[in-house]
């Protein structure tokens, strides 16, 4: 998965981004893996190894859920995250730090 930046609308449809997933899930802001850094030199980020994961099987997890089970999620090295062919549901945090 990567995220493309091209001029100043997208960052500030970025910044906008993070900032409701920070504020609607702060289990997105809890993450160990290390922050994806935004500073305006790279036009794209490779989010995968940034990324933990929680499979849900059934779909099943609401977020309070999830917030109890941080514990939990698991990390890949991979720079793309692929799960294969799955009816599983997967629940992703990372961190975004924006320095623009």
């Amino acid at each position: 998965m990567q995220i493309r930046l091209h001029g100043l609308s997208c960052t500030i449809k970025m910044m906008r981004l993070v900032l409701w997933l920070s504020l609607i899930f702060p289990v997105l802001t809890a993450s160990a893996q290390e922050a994806v850094i935004i500073d305006g030199t790279q036009d794209s980020h490779a989010l995968g190894n940034h990324m933990s994961y929680l499979e849900d099987p059934d779909k099943a997890l609401s977020l309070e859920q999830v917030q109890k089970r941080l514990d939990d999620f698991q990390t890949r090295s991979e720079p793309v995250l692929n799960f294969g062919y799955t009816r599983a549901g997967y629940w992703i945090r990372f961190q975004l730090h924006n320095s623009l």
